[in-house]
């Protein structure tokens, strides 16, 4: 029998059993399409990681000291426990001025965390609202799929000292409406600290911009942040004795951010690093890819 007789015999008995043979087409398009499907979707889900992980930055390293790091959720805000056993290695400033000086690094941004046990209020006029600091971290779990602040009045780029941003939420919170938040913009408002026994102390920042963040949260400079923890400790040598809670530092590129984790951990500091958790992504989508294709 020749091909073309082979064929024909096929074509004959597809045409004997049309509802059969329709059934089998259909059944073949459909996993075909299915599999079509899944491999699109996942692709687009890789795809969506990789951006929105790149628009938070690749080539961004967080530093935290070798021990003591807490994670949000366990007891307070992300930094060191000052409480627990002594650090083996604490961050100090002459560590941040010697890894400015390293080849591919853009900028160097220290950050001190208060304990989770403070109280803040925030003061404007006869106004006042409980908020907490936002921390520029990059944490395992955190939330990487919110666009970038926006500024709503002002500019969200800190000063050394003496200046605060506020949050819309923290704005709408103090009574002002959607047009009334670039008035604010200029002038001075109070952060309190109130400990557990009533006692209090105040901070008088300029508002220096608002932004598009919704919750009731306010950033402010590191230099003081550090006033605020050290009155709240009683020890104005704490970055001394203590360090920076953390250190976020900017690469030129993710290639330049891969060799200066080794070197970071080369200095007995832990290192942190959005590119790991993109890989992990991407192998969770793979794997979850080719177990629907097998079933």
């Amino acid at each position: 029998m020749t091909f073309k007789d082979k064929v024909l015999t096929a074509c004959r008995n597809m045409g004997r059993r049309k509802v059969r043979s329709f059934l089998a087409s259909l059944g073949v398009m459909v996993g075909i399409l299915t599999i079509v499907v899944l491999i699109s979707l996942a692709s687009g889900v890789r795809q969506h990681i990789n951006r929105q992980f790149e628009s938070v930055g690749l080539d961004q390293i967080v530093i935290v000291p070798a021990s003591g790091f807490s994670f949000p959720g366990r007891g307070g805000p992300a930094g060191r426990n000052t409480t627990g056993p002594n650090n083996k290695k604490i961050i100090t400033p002459d560590d941040v001025a010697r890894w400015k000086t390293w080849p591919g690094v853009i900028a160097v941004n220290p950050v001190i965390s208060l304990p989770g046990s403070v109280n803040l209020e925030l003061k404007w006029q006869d106004k006042t609202q409980s908020v907490r600091i936002n921390e520029p971290l990059m944490r395992p779990g955190q939330a990487l799929w919110t666009a970038k602040p926006e500024a709503l009045a002002g500019n969200l780029e800190l000063k050394d000292s003496g200046t605060i941003i506020l949050s819309r939420g923290a704005a709408r919170a103090l009574g002002l409406e959607e047009g009334q938040l670039s008035g604010l913009s200029g002038q001075n408002v109070e952060l309190v600290l109130r400990t557990s026994r009533n006692e209090t102390k105040g901070f008088e920042l300029k508002v220096q911009g608002i932004s598009s963040e919704l919750n009731t949260t306010v950033k402010v400079s590191t230099a003081d942040c550090l006033a605020m923890k050290c009155w709240w400790f009683n020890n104005d040598n704490l970055l001394q004795t203590e360090g920076y809670d953390s250190v976020v530092v900017n690469c030129t590129d993710v290639s330049r951010a891969k060799e200066l984790t080794s070197r970071f951990r080369g200095d007995g500091v832990q290192v942190q690093s959005l590119d790991i958790f993109v890989e992990m992504a991407n192998r969770i989508v793979v794997t979850i890819t080719i177990m629907l294709v097998m079933l």
